[in-house]
């Protein structure tokens, strides 16, 4: 293709230098436009978080991939007597073409308090569920880990899916998971003490 292009030129270019630069004009011309496209597509999933304005979440953690992002969400819960009873925490992959977000991961928990509910003893993890081997899981476990730490809790404690028992694979990767975070597992109950 450039051999024609170059012998075009010899033959039809009184002055090539117009060509040369017409070329170089529409190179970037085209850069422009990729760069307009990619702003464009950041206005567009920028207007869609806008949408969690609507919700009782409120977004703590947002990482920006090619065509879309991770949320992390955290949703406070409260009993009848105003006290924090639990911190539900959310990921969501908000993708470009996309009217709404695919929760992807959900971690209840349920706050411990002393016998006088003066103060947060600790943690409980009720349910921690979700798409594994992709970091959402450690994503949501260090937000979680950020989000107490005013708290003042003395520990985190869960128990353990009876599921991920059968598959010896899923137990392993699970076991691991909770192990990577400084969690003790004593039989099918997990702990992680926050203060020493």
């Amino acid at each position: 293709m450039s051999f024609i292009k170059n012998n075009l030129k010899r033959i039809y270019c009184s002055n090539c230098l117009d060509i040369m630069l017409s070329e170089k004009a529409i190179t970037e011309l085209n850069d422009e436009n990729k760069k307009i496209n990619q702003r464009n597509q950041h206005l567009l999933l920028t207007n869609q978080i806008q949408k969690f304005n609507s919700r009782s979440e409120n977004i703590m953690y947002i990482e920006d991939t090619k065509n879309s992002y991770f949320i992390i969400t955290v949703e406070n819960e409260y009993n009848l007597r105003g006290l924090l009873s639990n911190i539900n925490l959310y990921g969501y992959i908000l993708e470009q073409y996309k009217e709404y977000p695919t929760q992807v991961m959900r971690l209840n928990t349920d706050i411990i308090y002393d016998n006088s509910y003066n103060c947060i003893q600790g943690i409980h993890i009720i349910d921690f569920v979700g798409e594994s081997n992709k970091g959402y899981g450690s994503k949501i476990m260090n937000s979680l880990f950020d989000y107490i730490r005013p708290l003042n809790a003395n520990y985190i404690t869960g128990e353990l899916s009876a599921v991920d028992e059968v598959d010896l694979n899923n137990k392993s990767l699970r076991d691991h998971f909770y192990q990577k975070f400084g969690f003790k597992i004593t039989g099918k109950k997990i702990r992680l003490e926050l203060k020493s």
